[in-house]
């Protein structure tokens, strides 16, 4: 797939999965690619989104997202599969709640520089059937936001 460079999408987008995703400084009214298999890397900086959607996306080689910004919801549960590369999100701003249900990261996962400004439930849920799982522990650093949100009981925890 050609690299995506300073363009604005206003409808929803569809990708090939057998390519690489690759966009620069490009804005995104909806990206949302359900039940994908990324066979190559995905890589997104300085973008905008305003729905990002990879419900129960495969990511075999790897996602990175650095610069961002996503607007309402994101979207990652159910996803996860990273065996080949690493998931890697810095300096980047949720506005809206980002759902990692069920999610299993086979590969390692670095958050740096993230704000989640209505929360997460990436190290929530835990002992629940949507626990996330990490075969690598996530290494986060400089992180803010709510990470432990339960969304299977409703309950807060601490």
């Amino acid at each position: 797939s050609a690299p995506l460079r300073d363009v604005a999408i206003d409808d929803e987008l569809s990708t090939d999965p057998a390519g690489a995703i690759d966009c620069l400084r490009c804005s995104f009214s909806s990206f949302s690619t359900p039940c994908v298999q990324f066979f190559n890397s995905v890589h997104f900086d300085s973008c905008t989104f305003r729905l990002l959607d990879f419900y129960a996306a495969y990511f075999f080689c790897g996602l990175t997202i650095e610069n961002c910004s996503v607007v309402q919801r994101c979207s990652f549960q159910s996803g996860g599969h990273n065996d080949h590369g690493d998931i890697t999100i810095r300096d980047t701003v949720f506005k809206s709640f980002v759902d990692f249900e069920v999610c299993w990261f086979t590969g390692a996962i670095c958050l740096e520089n993230v704000s989640f400004q209505a929360g997460t439930n990436l190290l929530g849920n835990r002992k629940t059937p949507v626990e996330v799982a990490f075969d690598i522990p996530p290494k986060i650093s400089d992180v803010a936001g709510d990470l432990y949100v339960d969304t299977y009981t409703g309950k807060k925890e601490v």
